[in-house]
């Protein structure tokens, strides 16, 4: 009896230890997503939600809650390496820039659109998103070659204005869109006015 007792508690820590390694094991082969977010850029008030944009990474903090919910390509988004964040209030989504151009829509139940048309598009001008600018449903985004509008709502580009130089933001102020190039300086123009042709 002792003998079979002792045989059934060795196999039983025999069972369990196998177990064990085989979890371990499973546990080895399954990444995990450790992102840095101390350097905080840009915040964007979404109501009760929080969007940060923190050392490239983006993570959102739940007024009501306390609670943080980090967002990575592990997850919810489509890339890497984000150089900014806009909150559309009329379009109730995040629009999410990375450095390589690629563009997310993320809403606030965590779905996510994923606008490559200007990624993918071989061009010669420089691609880069300096800044972005949010009017009603459509975002502005300033690149090194001019400003391209883009409808966050129905997560469409809607015109490109190419301007030859490098556009280090812009705004809209009194039906007017102003480009500002440390370059070449203010340029303005009539939103009402044919904007595909130079400001």
């Amino acid at each position: 009896d002792c003998d079979r007792q002792f045989m059934n508690r060795l196999l039983t820590g025999l069972i369990a230890w196998i177990l064990c390694i085989t979890i371990h094991a499973a546990e080895v082969g399954k990444w995990n997503a450790y992102m840095a977010y101390s350097n905080i850029t840009e915040i964007e008030d979404a109501g009760d939600i929080l969007y940060i944009l923190a050392s490239d990474n983006l993570y959102s903090y739940n007024t009501n809650d306390q609670s943080v919910q980090t967002y990575h390509k592990m997850n919810f988004l489509n890339d890497c390496s984000i150089s900014h964040i806009a909150w559309s209030k009329s379009a109730k989504r995040l629009v999410i820039v990375y450095d390589n151009v690629n563009i997310d829509l993320l809403d606030q139940k965590n779905n996510v659109t994923n606008l490559s048309d200007y990624y993918i598009k071989s061009m010669t001008g420089d691609k880069t998103v300096n800044h972005l600018f949010v009017d009603g449903n459509y975002v502005y985004l300033s690149t090194g070659f001019g400003i391209i509008k883009l409808n966050v709502k129905n997560g469409e580009f809607s015109d490109t204005y190419n301007l030859g130089f490098n556009v280090d933001y812009s705004y809209i102020e009194n039906n007017t869109i102003f480009a500002a190039s440390k370059e070449k300086g203010l340029y303005a123009a009539s939103l009402s006015s044919n904007l595909l042709d130079k400001l």
